[in-house]
């Protein structure tokens, strides 16, 4: 793609957005906005993902619907911040339906802000797969939070998972703690475990768990094809012979007797 398509549409975007800025949604200008949809998909995707990263995705898209469904189209990976505000404003978007058709994979984040109190996440978590609805495009789901903050895993998680994103494979967690008895209970539900094929826990940080939690972790895992944690210690049950699917297992830190105590 030429920078000067680009540079070309750049400035069509910024033309619309001075002349809607400068009158009302009734002047002819705004038809200046609409003639953005008429771009190649690739110019507005290229467009967006250089502006994106500066200006709130929300504002922008009332400015150009075409780039920010452009961008949804086509990007690889899209993070979502579990602010309800935010959250309800982004899933109300008549681009948003790009996500529900599109085939390509596709990452998603969903990432807690530094001032909200991670007892909320959960709350917000549910309502966002609710109003999303099934998108098949989602093969990998990321869940980022602020260390220290302890993770509640709803019984109800992995079945809207499920319904939201039934070609998912990957589930990570990332800062926030998390309970091993919560993990097991999400791994466990037969049409979460049959599909899923890659978890990561490994900067989680995971609670002090007795002996019988860390045995019934690593049984609900071993359906798994790829499993990172950033430990494994207190296994007192040897699973040496139990069936495994396992092709990777990063473990940060375990102690030798617990080594012995693994399928492989």
């Amino acid at each position: 793609m030429s920078l000067a398509v680009v540079l070309v549409g750049l400035a069509m975007i910024v033309a619309s957005v001075v002349s809607c800025n400068r009158r009302d949604s009734n002047s002819p200008t705004m038809a200046a906005t609409t003639q953005l949809s008429h771009l190649p998909t690739e110019v507005l995707s290229n467009i967006a993902s250089r502006l994106l990263s500066k200006a709130d995705v929300i504002a922008f898209s009332r400015t150009c619907g075409a780039v920010l469904a452009a961008r949804l189209a086509t990007c690889s990976t899209l993070t979502l911040y579990l602010d309800r505000v935010e959250v309800k404003r982004f899933v109300k978007l008549p681009a948003v339906a790009v996500l529900r058709t599109r085939t390509a994979p596709l990452k998603l984040i969903f990432r807690q802000r530094d001032n909200m109190d991670s007892t909320f996440v959960p709350g917000l978590l549910r309502d966002v797969l609710n109003e999303l609805g099934a998108c098949t495009a989602v093969r990998a789901m990321q869940l980022e939070g602020v260390r220290g903050m302890q993770l509640q895993l709803w019984p109800g998680l992995a079945d809207s998972m499920v319904a939201c994103f039934p070609n998912l494979q990957g589930f990570r967690i990332q800062g926030l703690g998390l309970r091993l008895d919560q993990a097991v209970s999400v791994l466990t539900k037969p049409a979460f475990s049959s599909q899923l094929t890659h978890v990561d826990i490994s900067t989680a940080q995971v609670l002090p768990a007795s002996p019988t939690q860390v045995a019934a972790f690593v049984q609900a895992s071993l359906s798994l094809h790829y499993l990172h944690v950033s430990s494994l210690d207190q296994l007192q049950v040897s699973l040496r012979d139990a069936p495994c699917s396992w092709r990777t297992l990063h473990v940060d830190n375990m102690e030798s007797t617990t080594v012995s105590k693994l399928p492989y």
